[in-house]
């Protein structure tokens, strides 16, 4: 009994080695990689979730008096390195010990999110790796690994009778669940994907447990302290930098994106200022003219979602931002932060305004971009990769049906079927306020293929043992 728990041990360890060696070596190959929007983590910029600014600062602080920028920047994305490696590691680990799966299969469930960073750094055009760039995706993609293993650790847990009885506020998986999601969002806005699944993860015991309301009520708790922590840290940080205990900016911005780019020019009197009435028509007759709006798309799907994909940056970015901006500037004297906050109200007032008669062509655009956001968290949207995304996603339902039919263990059976929610609420929060480019929909990536891979050998072992 001691021989095979050191021996798991070893195996352990030296799993994660080799985790730890494949990206240290691209951080030494490649060094840090700044992206566009590195400068505004550098800078702790007001339009950024605190997590990432922070833990540059963390390295700026402890190492910057003898390193220059760039030494103690190879630092930090050391660390990326080391927290990727942890991530990539942590649930193959996990299923090795506590689920006797086979080391060899462990190691082919480790294997996944190495070649999906490979992927990133030879097959994407990216030349880097997430956890070589400095973008909150750096810390985003292993944490959200590492949430999803502690999540499903604790579903899996709550399977016994016994055990889903118990307070999950008093289990330490959904506790250390609950912490990385409040990291996550605090990271990304884009993550509050994970407390729906944290939620429903309190539903679904709810449900076992035959007592629904209660564990309903549990859910919205949850929700609201998880809220509430995420907006004290970032009021904290903000009070702290700026003397201020605001939010970060900019949220505003991205379903005004979505609305600019579904609405007709007639939709702007439905703007009461006339003010900000003007400004918008401004911000739209200029994305009219350059053909960024939807009623320049092409026709068919793929026509659509590349035309909003090539041009939401284009809305966002160059137009939309940078004339609100602009008109707030010229007609305000106050701090950054009072700046920003009337940005904030102006994209809110035309949001609000325009909002319900956009709504039709606006939810055509959402179900155009969730398709294009399943597509992607596999694949490449390219003709021939779309056809392949739809067999991979015939193919892990087949197997999943295939496996309840056989009455499965239900370890693999937890684990795709929570793959698959998350992939469904990732991709539909996305297509929601932005398009669905890989960036947004890689964390479920690796995921997906370590589902396949393991529902394929529970399979093939259901096979074997049908025939003994």
């Amino acid at each position: 009994m001691i021989a095979s728990a050191r021996k798991k041990s070893l195996f352990s360890f030296g799993l994660f080695g080799f985790c730890a060696l494949f990206y240290l070596f691209f951080t030494f190959l490649d060094g840090p990689i700044l992206t566009p929007d590195s400068s505004t983590y550098l800078s702790m910029s007001l339009h950024r979730e605190p997590l990432y600014p922070l833990y540059l600062a963390l390295f700026r602080l402890i190492f910057g008096a003898v390193c220059s920028q760039d030494g103690w920047l190879f630092l930090a994305v050391a660390g990326q390195g080391l927290l990727a490696a942890a991530a990539a590691w942590s649930l193959p680990s996990y299923l090795y010990r506590h689920l006797r799966l086979p080391g060899w299969a462990a190691v082919v469930l480790a294997a996944f999110p190495l070649i999906v960073s490979l992927l990133c750094r030879f097959g994407a055009g990216r030349q880097a790796m997430y956890s070589n760039g400095i973008e909150s995706e750096a810390l985003s993609i292993p944490l959200f690994l590492l949430f999803f293993r502690f999540l499903y650790a604790f579903l899996l847990g709550r399977l016994s009778e016994s055990a889903s009885s118990r307070s999950p506020f008093l289990d330490r998986d959904f506790l250390l669940a609950a912490l990385l999601c409040i990291l996550l969002i605090s990271t990304r806005k884009q993550m509050l994907f994970t407390l729906f699944l944290l939620a429903a993860a309190l539903a679904f015991n709810g449900a076992k447990t035959h007592k629904i309301r209660r564990f309903l009520t549990r859910s919205l708790f949850a929700a609201i302290v998880v809220l509430g922590l995420c907006s004290g840290l970032d009021r904290s940080y903000n009070y702290f930098l700026r003397d201020e205990g605001v939010r970060h900016s900019g949220d505003s911005r991205f379903l005004l994106t979505m609305v600019v780019y579904t609405a007709d020019r007639e939709d702007a009197q439905r703007i009461p200022d006339p003010r900000i009435r003007s400004l918008f028509l401004e911000i739209y007759d200029t994305c009219d003219a350059e053909g960024y709006l939807k009623a320049s798309a092409p026709k068919g799907w793929l026509g659509r979602v590349s035309h909003f994909g090539d041009h939401y940056d284009h809305i966002q970015i160059n137009t939309l931002r940078p004339a609100v901006t602009a008109y707030v500037e010229k007609n305000s004297s106050g701090s950054e932060t009072d700046q920003a906050a009337q940005v904030d109200q102006i994209m809110n007032e035309m949001t609000k305004a325009l909002l319900p008669s956009c709504l039709p062509s606006l939810i055509g655009c959402f179900f155009d971009n969730l398709l294009s956001g399943l597509v992607t968290t596999v694949a490449l949207r390219t003709p021939v990769l779309i056809a392949a995304a739809a067999l991979f996603y015939a193919g892990y339902l087949i197997l999943f049906m295939a496996l309840i039919y056989r009455r499965a263990d239900a370890a693999v059976l937890l684990f795709s079927a929570l793959t698959l929610l998350s992939i469904l609420a990732n991709v539909a929060l996305v297509s929601a306020v932005i398009f669905c480019q890989s960036r947004y929909t890689i964390y479920n990536m690796p995921l997906f293929y370590m589902s396949g891979f393991w529902m394929l050998l529970a399979a093939t072992n259901s096979f074997r043992s049908r025939r003994v």
